[in-house]
């Protein structure tokens, strides 16, 4: 039986729409490729690393920028040569090449800057490049056929569906995975099939008068497709830096910062403040810091429940309360306290990264919030968990915050050579990042943060995770910096031995506050207690009980452990 009109009209919507499939589920990956490196620079601190070390928003959208989209053309070339491979003439005839190449030529850049712009969507590597894959193949896929069908239906079944269908073309043209999807489409059906200008544009009355069906109507090329394309480019890569940059300088007028300011920290959360806390709020207070290198002026930071729009202090989280501290150069700074009591978001908001609820931060005498790049220029930052790019080299990560500090030529060069053999670090200057030890790595990242002598240096726990003859070479270093550079080193630390080997001034904080501030001679005078004695044993418990029972007992208090081989004993600092 021979095929209705429409039956034959659907037959060649069919087969261009099958030829279409297969290019979107091929260039589906690029974005998703493109989207998960990017969050993954953000899950590692990668991003923040570069924007404390002097990479603005601009620089670092326009590298990512140019780089993609010239290793993508890679990717066009060999997708055409692929068409030419399997003569699908409905894209390479002389008549049609030349839009088959505008196409692939600007989803490439259009395709990145999409993919920018929805990394702002997710948290994690895996969760980006997954949910990118299957909306690019969904919106490639399902969407071209469901407008391609919707054009094609005779205007006695649906009188609508044109309508419907064009409203969801011209909407869903800004995905760049739809553009060309339909772009390659109207290659296929309307200029193969109908014989349509490749070049038409409905958008600038160029399309040519066509009949598909029972429709009469004006059918365009790929030119509409290229436009979307090329302004999609632009448009997402100002969008990108334009958040970006809410997300940073701008962080500071935002409006989740105006309601944070206007949370108050209840009183049953602030604990009594020791005399010499409030000395050194005071001395703050009163310090020009205009010409001090270092100050934090009674800073405090609340943080807001996710989608709150009123500050109300009970489901308010108070992590910073109210910290004032001044470091002079060549001083060590030592912020002491267990996980969660503040550290890591009061160094966040010395480099510019959070934005305080109250307060200021004086860096080289300009606050963080009117100049946070000037700031910048001044500090070096090593954060807690290592921000390593794993194919980069342990040379390549100190040549690339080198300049980002402004080294050049053989000052760089000199510079990368001194800190490598300052750290250790020249047996492993070819090895990969990704290939070092947990203790190597943390060195490293020292190095990306004294790299080029910065007047102030930030150390959120250096010496996590390292080895105890690591951790020791690693405080050398610091004490070196410290003295020679005339640098300010403010570290954090969970171990009262770090604190005391490296920090002429510590504070130790609790819940948010300082509770003691002052050298570690003076807390240990005002606040020590004592000593606790670990004793190995041989034997079973009851002869080690025995032999420790021995000791004058005017000297040690009662045994308060005994177990796994390892005796604690109590010494009193009147006994000692």
């Amino acid at each position: 039986m021979p095929q209705t009109l429409f039956e034959q009209n659907i037959s060649v919507v069919v087969s261009g729409i099958l030829s279409t499939i297969a290019v979107i589920w091929a260039f589906a990956f690029i974005p998703a490729g493109i989207c998960s490196y990017i969050v993954m620079e953000k899950e590692k601190d990668v991003k923040a690393q570069l924007a404390i070390s002097g990479c603005s928003v601009t620089a670092y959208w326009l590298a990512h920028f140019i780089f993609d989209t010239v290793f993508n053309l890679l990717t066009v070339a060999v997708a055409i040569a692929v068409l030419y491979a399997f003569d699908m003439e409905a894209f390479t005839e002389s008549d049609k090449i030349g839009p088959t190449i505008m196409l692939l030529l600007l989803f490439a850049p259009s395709a990145s800057t999409y993919a920018y712009l929805i990394s702002f969507l997710y948290k994690t590597q895996f969760s980006a490049q997954t949910v990118t894959i299957v909306l690019n193949i969904a919106v490639g896929t399902i969407v071209v056929i469901v407008v391609s069908v919707l054009q094609t239906i005779p205007e006695e079944f649906c009188e609508d569906c044109l309508v419907a269908g064009n409203i969801l073309m011209w909407i869903f043209r800004f995905v760049p995975s739809f553009a060309l999807g339909f772009g390659f489409y109207r290659m296929a059906i309307y200029v193969s099939f109908l014989g349509v200008d490749p070049w038409g544009s409905e958008i600038f009355g160029t399309c040519t008068e066509k009949v598909l069906g029972t429709r009469e109507q004006c059918y365009g090329g790929v030119a509409d497709d290229l436009v979307y394309l090329a302004f999609a480019s632009f448009a997402f890569l100002a969008l990108c830096i334009w958040f970006d940059y809410l997300g940073t300088a701008g962080h500071w007028l935002s409006y989740k910062v105006k309601l944070e300011r206007q949370c108050s920290i209840p009183e049953d959360q602030l604990a009594p403040e020791d005399a010499d806390v409030t000395v050194e709020k005071e001395r703050v207070a009163e310090l020009d810091k205009r010409k001090q290198i270092l100050a934090v002026d009674n800073v405090r930071k609340c943080y807001l429940p996710r989608g709150s729009l009123t500050a109300d202090p009970s489901r308010a989280v108070h992590a910073v309360k109210g910290v004032s501290f001044a470091a002079d150069s060549g001083q060590v700074f030592g912020l002491l306290g267990i996980n969660g009591a503040g550290k890591t978001t009061t160094f966040k908001m010395m480099c510019g990264l959070y934005a305080p609820t109250e307060g200021e931060v004086w860096v080289a005498g300009s606050t963080v919030a009117a100049d946070t790049a000037k700031c910048r220029r001044n500090l070096g930052y090593c954060p807690q968990f290592d921000a390593l790019l794993d194919r980069m080299t342990t040379k390549e990560h100190l040549e690339l915050y080198g300049r980002l500090k402004g080294l050049k030529g053989h000052l760089l060069d000199s510079s990368v050579e001194s800190t490598l053999k300052q750290l250790s670090l020249e047996p492993y200057k070819d090895k990969r990042a990704g290939s070092l030890s947990g203790g190597n790595k943390r060195k490293l990242s020292v190095g990306m943060a004294i790299i080029g002598r910065p007047r102030i240096v930030f150390l959120d726990e250096p010496s996590t995770g390292m080895d105890p003859v690591s951790r020791r070479f690693l405080w050398g270093v610091i004490q070196q910096l410290a003295v020679s550079r005339q640098s300010v080193v403010v570290l954090t630390t969970h171990s009262m031995e770090e604190a005391e080997a490296l920090c002429s001034r510590i504070a130790i904080q609790v819940g948010g506050q300082f509770r003691c501030l002052g050298s570690p001679q003076r807390l240990k005078s005002r606040f020590g207690r004592g000593y606790e004695v670990s004793l190995r044993y041989d034997g079973v418990k009851e002869e080690a009980a025995e032999k420790i029972r021995r000791l004058p007992s005017e000297y040690v208090d009662p045994i308060h452990d005994l177990r796994h081989g390892v005796a604690l004993v109590d010494m009193e600092l009147r006994d000692i």
